[in-house]
């Protein structure tokens, strides 16, 4: 799912003006250039039958637009909610999203949260 997602939005041609291949998982390196991406999975439930295994996945995936400013972080965030929505490898749907300051880094977020369905 990890590739899958990475591949969705450095594909997407908003996404790659506005943070080229600044997307990482988990943590960004330090001294990286903003605006950039973070992302992780925070859970993935398997869906399984009475049969067994069906090979779909709903992993829960959370992705954070960094930026110095917070109308930079806003412009990624939406961005990347659009590049979600068009995603055909992989569904998602949009659970829930934060607007985070980070005061010892000085940086802007908005937090996103996806319910992702997948087959492995």
């Amino acid at each position: 799912m990890e590739q899958k997602l990475y591949t969705v939005l450095s594909g997407n041609a908003t996404v790659e003006v506005l943070v080229n291949t600044r997307i990482y998982p988990l943590v960004m390196p330090q001294g990286v250039e903003m605006p950039a991406i973070t992302y992780y999975e925070t859970g993935n439930r398997p869906v399984n039958t009475l049969d067994g295994k069906t090979g779909l996945e709903n992993p829960t995936i959370a992705i954070n637009c960094w930026a110095t400013a917070y109308d930079e972080a806003d412009a990624v965030a939406r961005a990347v909610h659009s590049a979600m929505d068009g995603a055909r490898t992989f569904r998602s749907v949009m659970i829930n999203q934060a607007d985070v300051y980070d005061p010892e880094i000085n940086l802007f977020a908005k937090a996103q949260t996806f319910s992702c369905w997948n087959h492995e």
